[in-house]
């Protein structure tokens, strides 16, 4: 079994991750339970953090392995190339580690000019098919203001890709909220003739789902279409763009819901992360909040994207 983890910091996505490894480690032959830790020891923060998972994991029976970068180099080789009817069972912590330590570290895949998410997917199918269960925690850290640095943005649709990637080969992917884990499935249902939204965090597939699920309208660009295109569209991606470019527009729900009350709306989700610092960023967020507010209010359809999977919220 593949089960997939996320959840934003602090969520308690490591506690429920464990818990869910000694469960599956008692389902099967060998009780071996690995724990892969990917967080490289940079100064005193980052010790403390080891020493807390440290702590948590102390009784438990877990064997731990160090992996900074090179995933498939210790998926293929011991302890996970012994007999199939003792496949250990495995837990990976955290995904986002890994791969800033591959893209940042100088032992990392981008030093050595290679693809740090096809590095780490081939890492990733060897350590499937030499498993008997694999759990895997990855954050959530898609739910802020846009990012304005190239190598950010460029680490957050990496991230992006192989959460989506990994959720799409697992049997399970849960999102952890407050402790409370929330199993995520696919939505089949399409859109009806009513105004729907897709939400989420930046790079978790919202767009992709969203024409899928509404295959014939045509589509525009929140960032680059004027209003009067807004109000015509059929559907509408990238809308918290719009709204930061045109903030001066104070009834813009009641325009869009009034003009447009079939629109498919997809917008990012930009409220979860620390409040910004510069005045005109908290503005763009609050009034980005309000909008979406108002307009769910009135959708037919809301439905929330995480790693690539659905789940309706009206």
């Amino acid at each position: 079994m593949f089960h997939l983890i996320t959840g934003g910091s602090g969520s308690g996505k490591s506690e429920y991750a464990e818990s869910e490894v000694e469960r599956l480690a008692h389902l099967t032959e060998s009780e071996e339970k690995y724990y892969i830790a990917t967080m490289f020891p940079y100064g005193e923060e980052t010790l403390q953090k080891i020493r807390r998972h440290q702590q948590m994991r102390t009784g438990k029976g877990f064997v731990t392995l160090e992996c900074y970068t090179d995933l498939y180099r210790l998926a293929a080789s011991d302890p996970f190339l012994g007999e199939p009817s003792k496949r250990p069972t495995v837990l990976l912590e955290c995904m986002s580690n890994l791969l800033a330590n591959e893209c940042y570290m100088e032992s990392g895949a981008q030093a050595r000019e290679l693809d740090p998410v096809g590095e780490i997917e081939k890492g990733m199918e060897t350590l499937l098919r030499c498993c008997e269960h694999v759990v895997v925690v990855t954050n959530e850290v898609f739910s802020d203001i846009p990012v304005e640095s190239k190598e950010m943005k460029s680490y957050l649709e990496y991230l992006g890709k192989i959460n989506q990637w990994m959720a799409k080969r697992a049997d399970q992917v849960t999102e952890v909220v407050y402790g409370i884990p929330l199993k995520r499935e696919i939505s089949g249902e399409n859109g009806g003739k009513g105004m729907r939204m897709y939400i989420g965090g930046a790079y978790q597939g919202k767009l992709s789902y969203a024409k899928q699920q509404n295959p014939d309208i045509k589509w525009r660009d929140g960032a680059s279409c004027t209003l009067e295109e807004l109000l015509e569209a059929q559907g509408v991606y990238r809308f918290q763009e719009f709204i930061r470019k045109h903030m001066e527009i104070e009834d813009l729900a009641e325009q869009l819901i009034q003009e447009n009350p079939r629109s498919v709306i997809v917008t990012d989700e930009i409220g979860y992360g620390l409040v910004p610092v510069e005045e005109e960023a908290r503005n763009f967020r609050e009034r980005t909040g309000r909008i979406c507010t108002k307009l769910a209010a009135h959708c037919e359809r809301v439905e929330r994207i995480v790693c690539g999977i659905s789940t309706r919220i009206r």
